[in-house]
This record gives C-alpha cells, sequence and structure tokens, in this order.
C-alpha cells in the first residue's frame, strides 16, 4: 500500500480488523472506503478513521442510525460520523457529502433494469478508481450512479471493465501515461 492508493472494505471482516486496515491505511497515506455491508453498527473511532463511508438506504438506518435521503441528511450524518458518506438511493442516484459538509445529489440515469444484482459493488468499484485517479468526490460518485446503472441493465453481477471505464474519464484519459 502506497500514498494515494484507495482501499476498500466491506463489512464481512470483524470490526477489529476494519479497525487495523484503517490505521493501516492512513500510516501508508492511502484512503479507506468502507462500503457496509452487511450492515453493523460501527464504533466511532472505526467510522472516523474512514475516508469515505458508502451505504444503501437500508444500511443507513444501521451504520448511522438514520435515514439518509437528502444532501442535508449526508451533510449531517458526515459531521457526525468524521468522514465523507454517501448513501445510495437505487433509481434515485445517490447523496453524499464530505467530512466538511458540502453535499449534493447525483441523480441516476433512466434505464431498463432487468437485475440489481451488483449494482453496489459496481458503484463502489467506479467510486474507488475514480478517487484513487484524483477525482473529486462529487464526479466520483457521478461515476458510481453510471456504474451502478448500467449494471441494472443486465441479468447477473456483470460488468465489463470497458464499460465502468466509459464512466471514468479521468482515469481512461491517463491510461499508459
Amino acid at each position: 500500500m502506497r500514498a494515494g492508493d484507495v482501499v476498500v472494505c466491506q463489512l464481512e471482516v470483524p470490526q477489529p480488523a476494519v479497525r487495523a486496515l484503517a490505521t493501516a491505511t492512513r500510516a501508508a497515506g492511502a484512503r479507506l472506503v468502507c462500503n457496509a455491508a452487511p450492515a453493523a453498527t460501527l464504533d466511532a473511532d472505526v467510522l472516523a478513521a474512514l475516508d469515505v463511508l458508502v451505504v444503501n438506504e437500508t444500511e443507513a438506518q444501521v451504520v448511522l442510525g438514520a435515514v439518509v435521503p437528502t444532501p442535508t441528511g449526508a451533510a449531517a450524518a458526515a459531521c457526525r460520523a468524521g468522514c465523507a458518506v454517501v448513501v445510495t438511493l437505487g433509481a434515485e442516484g445517490a447523496v453524499y457529502a464530505d467530512s466538511d459538509g458540502r453535499s449534493g445529489h447525483c441523480p441516476a440515469p433512466i434505464v431498463d433494469a432487468v437485475d440489481t444484482v451488483g449494482a453496489g459493488n459496481a458503484f463502489v468499484g467506479a467510486l474507488a478508481v475514480a478517487l484513487a485517479a484524483g477525482v473529486a468526490l462529487p464526479d466520483a460518485v457521478a461515476a458510481g450512479v453510471a456504474a451502478g446503472s448500467h449494471t441494472v441493465t443486465q441479468v447477473g453481477a456483470r460488468t465489463a471493465p470497458h464499460a465502468v471505464a466509459a464512466y471514468l474519464p479521468a482515469v481512461s484519459s491517463t491510461e499508459g501515461s
């Protein structure tokens, strides 16, 4: 792990492992994105050690103790958590806020949804790749929303890497340089 890297974790591991990863990530100068699935209550020190917390609407209630359907709600949650918060809203896109409370909403494009399996993972993957490429949080969330929206247009949790890359112009334009 190096400075500038972005590490992604989920809550399928015990909280002490997430805490240790957060410590190691911070020591390396990398950033940690936590996709809080399956949803679990996180200790305040673990939340504050994250760079970005990603939850869906149901997970937000468990992890953040609140429904967070608006940018204002995301800003309040981010201030309480001490990290950036992104809440995915399915067909409504996502709301987000950084730890300083700057917030917004990224609407999802209208698509013919066939299967939602894998949409959250595609969202988190695209968000992390965009952040690692130096894209600001609002644009990284937009990349995640686009990738997740593309994923639901096909059966199964398969998204071709080139399809996701299409939503990451900052990454695509710097490949090979």
